[in-house]
């Protein structure tokens, strides 16, 4: 069935008139009327009762109509998606992380990457925060992905997701049972931590002045 001819009725159902849908589709008015035509011999049915000022909907033609509206909408949604696979990209995305966060926060985003994007290559490699931030700044890589993010001149910041930090405590000791432990009552406590300098570590440390 030719989509324009089904265009061509839908219109004219809408504007009732074959002169109006003419000049909509620059066409003449003698060829949308034989488009019309040729869709009725097509599928066997009067779809219009043509008077002498316009033109009405026979009840047959009523219901193609509502059923042209939604076959052109399905074609216009294939021929988007056709234009979206012809665009589909390709390529090699470089990136760096810091391993607390690449190895336990991004497999699953990343598996989920190659799977919708097959064309897509991914380099990833794991380096200490100043590392990233050096990569990004020289452009050696797309992107970073660093805990406790530091905007600069030549990076731009985009958060990508929050965590809550909490503390681990033996079963034994002081805090046992707690559901939520003050940082005030941490004072004096001997604790494991990040390395000096890296910026959690930094965080843990000014929260606990």
């Amino acid at each position: 069935m030719d989509t324009l001819r089904l265009s061509l009725f839908v219109d004219l159902a809408q504007s009732k008139s074959f002169s109006a849908t003419a000049r909509k589709f620059y066409r003449s008015q003698p060829a949308v009327s034989i488009s019309i035509r040729k869709l009725e011999e097509e599928l066997g049915v009067l779809l219009l009762q043509r008077g002498a000022a316009s033109v009405r909907l026979t009840p047959e033609g009523e219901i193609l109509r509502k059923q042209a509206v939604e076959i052109l909408s399905l074609v216009d949604d294939l021929k988007f998606q056709a234009s979206q696979l012809a665009k589909k990209p390709k390529g090699y995305v470089r990136f760096a992380a810091i391993h607390s966060v690449g190895l336990y926060e991004l497999s699953d985003t990343i598996r989920v990457f190659i799977k919708k994007f097959k064309d897509i290559r991914l380099g990833l490699q794991y380096d200490e925060f100043r590392r990233v931030y050096e990569l990004v700044e020289s452009q050696e890589i797309e992107f970073g992905v660093v805990a406790y993010p530091q905007a600069t001149n030549a990076i731009e910041v985009i958060p990508m997701m929050e965590h809550e930090m909490v503390v681990i405590v033996p079963k034994e000791g002081p805090f046992r049972g707690r559901a939520e432990v003050k940082l005030t009552e941490l004072e004096g406590q001997s604790f494991v931590t990040f390395l000096e300098g890296t910026p959690t570590r930094q965080a843990i440390d000014g929260a606990l002045k």
